[in-house]
């Protein structure tokens, strides 16, 4: 890799085509180091190469650099749409992550898209009905699919703490906040999971995560069939009684096994994360890792809400699942995208990057300041080369208006449906004075005539 140090004013020169920095070759560990310009260029080789450089700024004076250009930058707007910009910081980890046209470093199952698939059925909350119903967008705006890609790509644990805060900030801004699986639960989930898949071998701990991800370690590293790492973790719930090996009788036995068993484990007083991984593995063993049963979480989903997850990842370690088939290859067609080829010395794939969009104003996030792929979402770099879509906040300004509209005109119509019942009542009042009045008038009139 090679570096330019830049200051502001040889930015602007350097975008408008009237400079061309001097660059020095840089390794990772040398990476590491503090920045002394106000920006950086990072080339992937010689910067005459037609690539584009990662553009490095301080973390502390990120949105500073963003309000700069902002003002100044008129020809790449937004910004992080041309140019990937990282804090300088993060520039050792982020360069170091893997070029999705690369092997991976460790085996991620594809199927593990399964606990997407779980995630997007679950936050639908009963607008989706099967797998059929579910879109490939959909799926690409969970944030498991969004995890599911970071692990695939090699990156750290630690960052995705990170990642999911982000997820979460902007998924509050664009869209209802509400969530029926919190950004915490899925991030637990994720997490097990990939300590499963990097954890070392060490000594077996006596927690229920770490068993738990041991069980896992075994099914995913080891091919270990569902009797051998499943089943021993139930032991420890002895009000299951006899519902795990129920699960091997005929469907409809299994089926009527689940009320009995949930509503003991309701009352159970074991660990609550291991009665999710028991209540998602029962469900799972029900239709045999098959995703044309999601209805079975519906009646989980208040007491065991993350036993969806585990639905998830459970069902797509099993021999017979069809995590990638069901839905017409729903999943298999979203892990084509994620793992698109994308570099970070190439132009960034999403619309805008979150440290940009959290900067802009309700006002200007919500006008027609920059373009997007598509009216309706919104792509986001969160880490690196790795985004997530949401839906677009243009789009829920203008549902917003719509709504409005509509409120404002069944208002009208309300006050014009009671003014016309007023004057409708007004006339009867009038209409039945009318005959006295005329009376009135007539015999006064008579007796007048009859003085004279």
């Amino acid at each position: 890799m090679q570096i330019s140090m830049l200051n502001r004013e040889a930015l602007l020169d350097w975008l408008a085509g009237s400079y061309s920095p001097k660059a020095s070759p840089i390794t990772l560990r040398q990476l590491a180091k503090p920045l002394e310009a106000d920006v950086a260029l990072l080339w992937k080789t010689d910067q005459s190469a037609s690539l584009t450089p990662v553009v490095l700024v301080k973390q502390r004076d990120l949105k500073e650099f963003y309000a700069f250009v902002s003002t100044y930058v008129s020809t790449y707007r937004p910004f992080s749409a041309f140019f990937h910009v990282l804090p300088y910081e993060e520039a050792t980890s982020v360069a170091g992550l893997r070029d999705r046209r690369r092997p991976a470093t460790i085996d991620v199952p594809d199927e593990l898209i399964g606990v997407a698939i779980a995630e997007a059925y679950a936050q639908s909350r009963g607008k989706v009905r099967t797998v059929n119903e579910l879109t490939v967008q959909g799926l690409q705006a969970t944030l498991s699919a969004t995890l599911f890609e970071f692990l695939i790509r090699g990156g750290e644990l630690k960052e995705m703490h990170n990642i999911a805060e982000k997820w979460a900030a902007i998924r509050g801004n664009s869209s209802d906040p509400s969530l029926a699986l919190g950004a915490e639960m899925i991030l637990d989930v994720w997490m097990t999971i990939g300590a499963a898949l990097n954890s070392p071998k060490t000594k077996k701990k006596s927690d229920v995560r770490s068993k738990i991800s041991s069980s896992l370690k075994a099914a995913l590293i080891e091919k270990s069939s569902l009797e051998d790492w499943f089943f021993p973790l139930t032991a420890g719930i002895p009000e299951l009684g006899n519902a795990v090996s129920n699960m091997r009788l005929a469907r409809e036995e299994r089926v009527r096994t689940l009320p009995k068993a949930f509503s003991s484990l309701r009352q159970s007083n074991s660990d609550s994360t291991l009665k999710e991984f028991v209540v998602g593995g029962l469900l799972s063993m029900v239709s045999n890792g098959s995703f044309d049963q999601l209805k079975l979480l519906d009646e989980t989903l208040q007491d065991f809400p993350k036993a969806a997850l585990w639905f998830g990842v459970i069902s797509s370690l099993q021999q017979r699942t069809d995590a990638l088939t069901s839905g017409n290859c729903l999943g298999r067609r979203a892990v084509r995208d994620l793992k698109r080829p994308a570099d970070l010395f190439t132009p960034p794939e999403s619309d805008i990057s979150f440290d940009e969009l959290m900067i802009l104003s309700e006002e200007a996030l919500t006008a027609d300041s920059f373009r997007t792929a598509h009216s309706s979402t919104i792509s986001v770099a969160l880490h690196g080369t790795v985004s997530a879509s949401f839906r677009n906040p243009k789009t829920k300004r203008q549902d917003s208006d719509v709504q409005k509209s509509v409120d404002r005109a069944n208002f009208d119509a309300e006050k014009f449906e009671e003014l016309r019942f007023l004057l409708d009542r007004a006339n009867r009042v009038v209409r039945n004075l009318q005959p006295s009045a005329q009376r009135d008038l007539f015999e006064n009139h008579s007796k007048n005539n009859k003085r004279r």
